[in-house]
């Protein structure tokens, strides 16, 4: 689990992408807790503000 961090597109919305396509790949389901912000911050190295 990576994010471009040279890419045009902001970390942030690189990880807001990822996160729903996992929901639509059922990785995460419904009723199912999303990982917290320092879980995600460190699966793909970014600080807890580009998550929040």
């Amino acid at each position: 689990m990576s994010l471009d961090k040279k890419s045009q597109l902001p970390l942030y919305a690189q990880l807001m992408k990822e996160i729903k396509d996992q929901i639509r790949k059922g990785t995460y389901k419904e009723g199912d807790q999303i990982p917290t912000e320092g879980e995600l911050s460190a699966a793909y190295q970014v600080s807890r503000i580009t998550v929040r």
